[in-house]
């Protein structure tokens, strides 16, 4: 894993290369093991941090020009079917140096073109390749959003990196303004979706997108791969779909282990991570290193779970524990890993149980992408269980909603059932600040709605419940889970490590877009034993010993508690800032009140609190 920086300027006056140098420097802990600089080209310069994984040789270094000079990239990933484009390219005569994927890469662009060699690619990917003979400059990033790629483009020119800081700092963009709308989203959602970013004329490229640039900023974007959200024809019975997810979660754990360092994988108590770490031990010589943590609070402690896995499957074991103390230890290096708002509090764990990886390992396999994908969630049936009464007038729904309050607990229906279309309903489940509060924060805040083109959480209401299903698969895939991505993606790469997620292999996202959702959704829907039924089939054949209904807790904290106590006076310090508060015109009182509601038992406001604590540090240290 590595971090790619480039500009390109319209004004033919050259950023220094001690400038240029200076921002590729905040990618650093992405990429230590090398550094790279390209500015040969008249007004580019491209650069790059590396994190050596495959072909630890100079020839996998970058920039990388293609062998017939045609091509210039940056690219940031793997790419897992590497060695079957390599002898295609052999085919054509084309000969590679090393052994690695980005001589390869670079020359499959250059041979097949680039829409056929996106076509065959499987692997995750952010990509900066810039066409000399047509001076135009190509931004990829992967079919499913693994890698993130920025990019900010105005009058003066383009950049491009892996991480936003290093846009906003760049001297094109530094007098940027608050785009309010694109923060009124990240209040709602806490992160930024793509293809959004904070400042104006600062953007992120769609996961499965290609944007093209010329050198007077003209855009082109083209959707090269899209999740599917129609609903589909079930081709598969229950065993055949057993064979076929078996079988092709084997191949793809397996394609996932190529790497010239170290590998473990991350295993929880749940279902999916237990999963990866059985089929990753299958094809490893020596015992898999397995990462898991532990908290001071029972409520969100699942290493037990987690160690009676890793003795099943013989991994090699690594429990780390987490509690008040050594949150505050490294909350100030989290803070500075920060390189874009950012607002999911198991961000904390997950950047400590990166840094416990990282002291054995380079390289995690993660279960990432499973929940979404094989409906593990229970927003599904939560959206689901109201579609009878959801085409009903309000007065109806509020009726049968009241009642089924007051007798049954709201066992058969819920608040979402109110909502006149099912997506807002949806949108509102992740949504941390309403409209309302957001208003009480920042007024004037009233004029601005959400960007006009995020439309996520936009498809119609529907009476069968396939078709709503597949439609909240497709919002989840490009909604909550780019969340757990990009939180993934700063913890790991805080810590120079990398991490795969064979869950979201191209091929094998592909093979489950043939089964039937009810083989994963149902008897029990709603319920422990109504989620990811298929799944847990697979893990209960391959280790039979395993209790399949396990509560998965993930890397989780007792925030709510800390934040009343060991936390408060650093995060009140933070929040009282009254020049940060300017910065985005927030009312000091209204947070004060959410502070003290708090701390005082009157609301549970963690996740508004850490929201605005995480805003107010990135904004800080950009200030720096």
């Amino acid at each position: 894993m590595c971090g790619i920086f480039g500009e390109i300027n319209f004004n033919r006056v050259k950023t220094s290369k001690e400038s240029f140098l200076k921002i590729l420097k905040l990618s650093k802990k992405r990429g230590p093991n090398n550094v790279g600089y390209y500015d040969k080209i008249e007004n580019l310069k491209f650069g790059f941090n590396r994190l050596s994984i495959l072909d630890l040789s100079e020839h996998a270094n970058q920039p990388i020009l293609s062998h017939n000079k045609n091509f210039l990239m940056v690219f940031n990933g793997e790419i897992y079917n590497y060695k079957e484009i390599r002898k295609k390219l052999n085919q054509t005569g084309v000969e590679t140096i090393g052994n690695g994927d980005t001589e390869v890469l670079v020359n499959s662009f250059s041979t097949f073109g680039i829409h056929k060699t996106l076509n065959i690619l499987d692997g995750m990917f952010a990509i900066a390749l810039y066409d000399l003979d047509n001076k135009k400059l190509h931004l990829i990033r992967d079919y499913a959003g693994i890698k993130p790629l920025y990019y900010g483009v105005n009058s003066n020119g383009i950049v491009f990196s892996s991480q936003f800081n290093q846009i906003a700092k760049h001297k094109y963009f530094t007098d940027s303004k608050i785009n309010y709308e694109v923060l009124k989203l990240f209040l709602s959602q806490q992160f930024i979706p793509s293809p959004f970013a904070l400042y104006e004329n600062t953007f992120q490229v769609d996961p499965g997108e290609l944007i093209t640039l010329d050198l007077n900023g003209n855009k082109n974007k083209t959707k090269y791969w899209e999740l599917s959200k129609q609903n589909i024809v079930p081709t598969l019975n229950q065993k055949d779909s057993f064979d076929l997810i078996n079988s092709k979660l084997n191949k793809a754990v397996k394609d996932q282990l190529i790497s010239d360092v170290p590998l473990g994988a991350f295993l929880s108590g749940g279902i999916d991570s237990p999963l990866i770490c059985y089929f990753a031990q299958k094809y490893k010589i020596d015992s898999l290193i397995t990462v898991n943590i532990g908290s001071e609070n029972y409520k969100y402690d699942e290493t037990q779970n987690a160690l009676k896995f890793s003795k099943m499957i013989g991994t090699n074991h690594q429990i780390g524990r987490i509690n008040h103390i050594n949150i505050i230890e490294i909350l100030d290096e989290i803070n500075n890993s920060l390189t874009e708002p950012f607002a999911d509090i198991s961000i904390i764990p997950t950047f400590f149980a990166s840094k416990i990886a990282k002291k054995h390992v380079d390289v995690m396999l993660s279960g990432d992408g499973a929940d979404e994908l094989f409906f593990g969630y229970e927003r599904f049936w939560s959206i689901a269980k109201n579609i009878k009464l959801q085409h009903y007038n309000d007065s109806i729904k509020y009726l049968f909603y009241g009642l089924d309050k007051i007798f049954f607990n709201n066992a058969n229906l819920n608040s979402s059932v109110i909502y006149k279309k099912q997506c807002i309903a949806h949108f509102r489940l992740h949504s941390q600040f309403s409209d309302t509060q957001i208003e009480k924060l920042i007024p004037g805040m009233k004029c601005y709605s959400y960007p006009s083109n995020y439309k996520n959480y936009n498809y119609p209401n529907s009476k069968e419940e396939k078709t709503l299903l597949m439609h909240m698969r497709h919002s989840e895939f490009y909604g909550m889970m780019q969340k757990t991505l990009r939180k993934t993606d700063l913890a790991s790469m805080a810590n120079s490590l990398e991490v795969r997620v064979p869950f979201l292999k191209k091929t094998f996202i592909s093979d489950t877009m043939k089964i039937d959702p009810y083989l994963n959704y149902g008897p029990n829907k709603g319920k422990i034993s109504g989620k990811k039924v298929l799944l847990k089939k697979i893990l209960k054949f391959q280790l039979p010993e395993s209790n399949i209904d396990n509560i998965k807790r993930g890397f989780s904290i007792p925030m709510r508690s800390y934040l009343k106590k060991e936390l408060f006076e650093e995060f009140a310090q933070t929040l009282n800032d009254k020049t940060l508060c300017d910065t985005f015109r927030m009312d000091p009182r209204y947070i004060q009140k959410l502070l003290l509601d708090h701390r005082s038992n009157v609301a549970d406001h963690k996740n508004k609190i850490f929201t605005l604590y995480s805003l107010f540090k990135f904004q800080d240290l950009l200030s720096k």
